[in-house]
């Protein structure tokens, strides 16, 4: 039987046989006369290769490198190893004054709070340096960036009035028996990196490629919500008006006076800031497995972060544990309900976002290295050896996570 293109000539033409094959011939020079005999032998077309673009060669296998030996392996390997000694010399520093029961656990326990400290900061960049390389923030919830950057404007306002405004302190040890705020500095830190980093991210959608995405109406009516509640309240402040009773009571202040419980006080507007943020905490990863599942894609979404979180909030968890364990004080895990809800929605959350990634929406990181050079199946009187195709760089280009970046 006759074999069109049996030439060693391994240019533009037609080659009888299956991928597998086709892939041999490219890297031999020419087709294997015995592939798919007989008249109905299927027909692959090999597509032209543009001279300026540089041709994979098969033979050095890019595409199957040693895992470990990959960019984003060594990277998370990296930040992983960051955390650990950083957080190791912070916790043996700070840990060494409050020996409770044990000085080896509380520089062990201070060691973790550090650890988990430094993965909540460290997961707000991955999302942001991905939209820059990508110049896209196509397959991110815009509602999702929105409700975060409010939660955690909220949560910075809170945490910084009660650090540093005495008139705000004062008002919390009025309304708490004359105990002083739990924040501590870095809780300000934290809150106003974050903040910062998510409005960098509502500027890159602002510039960047949108995909067609956009903000939804529940997502707009809910900020317009929030923000006319929030202006209420703090014109009432200003306006130091009575009336505030009801309210006072439902945030859980319990002040002594019957004149300060009436009275609208900043510490008012700040624990009406503190339950948005709660709600916000609850609520904000909705959008963002929504727009997964509609896509049945998790491009364009970041899954370092989320590992990152889990990671803050199993550690999180863990030093609560250890804390308990060595004063024999188990009632404070069940003290502050508010927290662990948080903590394990969140930890929720990543579960779920996890096996989207991993599992139910896994892109392709490896293909045959013939394969993109093949256009798909044609008959003999469909092919068309004269047309372009494009390089196999820009065909690569088109296929999201078809490998990792070296």
């Amino acid at each position: 039987m006759e074999v069109a293109g049996s030439s060693s000539d391994p240019g533009p033409s037609a080659l009888t046989g299956g991928p597998e094959e086709v892939g041999e011939a490219n890297g031999a020079g020419a087709a294997s006369p015995n592939a798919n005999g007989g008249a109905g032998g299927l027909r692959w077309q090999q597509s032209i290769v543009d001279p300026d673009s540089t041709p994979l060669n098969p033979a050095t296998r890019p595409f199957r490198r040693l895992w470990w030996r990959r960019r984003g392996v060594q990277v998370r390997v990296g930040v992983a190893v960051f955390i650990a000694v950083f957080s190791a010399l912070l916790g043996v520093l700070s840990g060494q004054g409050g020996c409770l029961c044990s000085c080896a656990i509380a520089m062990v326990s201070s060691t973790i709070g550090w650890a988990y400290f430094s993965c909540w900061s460290l997961s707000f960049w991955p999302q942001t340096l991905l939209n820059w390389s990508r110049k896209s923030v196509e397959g991110l919830s815009f509602d999702y960036v929105a409700l975060n950057l409010l939660g955690f404007s909220c949560y910075a306002a809170f945490n910084c009035a009660l650090l540093w405004v005495p008139e705000v302190k004062a008002e919390y040890a009025a309304s708490h028996h004359g105990e002083a705020s739990a924040v501590k500095t870095n809780d300000v830190f934290f809150a106003l990196h974050a903040c910062a980093l998510t409005a960098l991210n509502m500027a890159q959608i602002r510039c960047y490629e949108r995909g067609g995405q956009r903000f939804s109406a529940a997502c707009k009516t809910a900020l317009v919500l929030v923000a006319a509640a929030a202006a209420a309240v703090g014109t009432a402040v200003a306006l130091r008006a009575q009336g505030c009773a009801w309210l006072n009571r439902a945030l859980a202040l319990d002040f002594r006076g019957a004149r300060d419980e009436a009275r609208c006080s900043a510490l008012t507007l700040l624990y009406l800031l503190s339950y948005v943020k709660l709600a916000v905490s609850l609520t904000k990863y909705l959008p963002q497995l929504l727009l997964n599942w509609s896509r049945r894609s998790t491009t364009g979404w970041n899954i370092d972060n989320v590992l990152l979180d889990f990671a803050g909030g199993a550690l999180s968890l863990g030093q609560l544990l250890l804390d308990a364990g060595c004063s024999g004080e188990w009632s404070q895990l069940v003290g502050d309900p508010v927290k662990f809800a948080l903590g394990f929605a969140s930890m929720f959350f990543d579960v779920l976002f996890m096996l989207q990634h991993f599992v139910l929406y896994r892109a392709p990181r490896h293909v045959s290295p013939a394969a993109p050079l093949h256009a798909p199946l044609m008959s003999a009187g469909e092919t068309d050896s004269a047309a372009a195709a494009p390089s196999p760089a820009k065909e690569r280009a088109r296929l999201p996570g078809l490998m990792e970046p070296e």
